[in-house]
C-alpha cells in the first residue's frame, strides 16, 4: 500500500492528462454536489482532487463547471438514464445509492455507495458498477479504492514512471 500523502502525485505519474479539463472544487461546487445527491463526499475524495493534477483523467469533475459532460452530476444523469430489460420489464440499470465517482468509461463505474456512510470515518464503500454486473468489488473508504487502483497499475511499470515513482515514496 502507499501512503495516504503519496497517493495524488503517484496518481499523476500513472493516469494521462486527458484533452478536457475539470474546474477545481470549491465550496459552493461541493455544496451544490452533496445537495444533488443527498449526500456528503468525503473528504479524501476533496482532498485528492485538490492534490492531483490529473484527477480529471480519470474521475468525475466536482468543480462549478456543472454543464461539463464529464461534471459528476452529469455523468450521473448520463446513467440514471439507462434502462435495461430485466424479467420482461424496462428498469433502470443503475441502482438508486450509487453515485459515479469516475468518468465511466466503457462503462465501467465506480460508485460512492451511499447507503455505506460511516459516521467515525466520513466515508462510504467504493462499488465497481457496470449495467448487468450487481457483484463488482468493494472497498470500504476512498483511499482503499484509490490504492488499490495505484498498486495494479504500477505492478508492471518500468523505466521513467518507476523512477518518478520511487523518487515520490524516498521524498
Amino acid at each position: 500500500m502507499y501512503p495516504s500523502e503519496k497517493l495524488p502525485e503517484i496518481f499523476d505519474v500513472l493516469v494521462n492528462k486527458m484533452s478536457w479539463e475539470s474546474l477545481p472544487p470549491t465550496e459552493n461546487s461541493i455544496e451544490k454536489i452533496n445537495s444533488h445527491f443527498n449526500m456528503k463526499l468525503p473528504q479524501s475524495l476533496i482532498n485528492f482532487a485538490l492534490k492531483s493534477n490529473n484527477f480529471s483523467g480519470w474521475f468525475s469533475g466536482l468543480g462549478e463547471d456543472y454543464q461539463s459532460t464529464s461534471h459528476i452530476i452529469r455523468v450521473n444523469s448520463l446513467y440514471r438514464q439507462k434502462r435495461m430489460r430485466r424479467e420482461g420489464k424496462w428498469v433502470k440499470s443503475m441502482p438508486r445509492n450509487y453515485v459515479i465517482i469516475n468518468l465511466g468509461f466503457d462503462e465501467d463505474c465506480d460508485c460512492i455507495d451511499i447507503d455505506t456512510f460511516n459516521p467515525d470515518t466520513g466515508e462510504y464503500n467504493i462499488k465497481y458498477w457496470s449495467p448487468g454486473i450487481e457483484d463488482g468489488a468493494v472497498h470500504e473508504d476512498f483511499y482503499n479504492y484509490i490504492n488499490s487502483h495505484l498498486m495494479f497499475w504500477s505492478k508492471d511499470i518500468k523505466g521513467e514512471k518507476l523512477s518518478k515513482i520511487n523518487e515520490i515514496l524516498s521524498a
